[in-house]
């Protein structure tokens, strides 16, 4: 559980403690200037996942979702929010670990609703 103590202390933190010049998580990066390496502690991506499990499922899944894009790909709403083509080309690949496991998630959350909202109108 997450200790609520700790999330009001640093939602009552002053922004320039949390970012400075575009730098996110500066307090962290400042607490661990003597354990971490430089080139770690300042990176801004993530290289691997976060969340191994998710990428392994939806690589075990890639087939569902890519049938999951082909039945809503002809609503509207998709193409205005996603890069279909380029969504299916990287899960056809099987280079779905370029892209981050929180967006196809929500890829895929969004698209099963619009698929059984689009079915309750029906």
């Amino acid at each position: 559980m997450l200790d609520t103590r700790l999330v009001q202390f640093f939602l009552a933190l002053p922004t320039p403690l949390k970012i400075s010049k575009g730098v996110r998580r500066r307090m962290i990066r400042l607490a661990m200037k003597d354990i971490l390496p430089y080139e770690i502690r300042i990176r801004d991506n993530k290289t691997v996942p976060a969340i191994p499990t998710v990428t392994y499922r939806i690589s075990k899944s890639r087939d569902e979702i890519l049938s999951l894009i082909k039945e809503v790909e002809k609503h509207p709403d998709i193409s205005r929010y996603f890069d279909l083509e380029k969504l299916t080309s990287t899960l056809q690949k099987g280079a779905h670990q370029q892209l981050q496991p929180r967006f196809i998630i929500k890829a895929i959350s969004y698209f099963l609703w619009r698929k059984y909202t689009q079915e309750e109108q029906d």
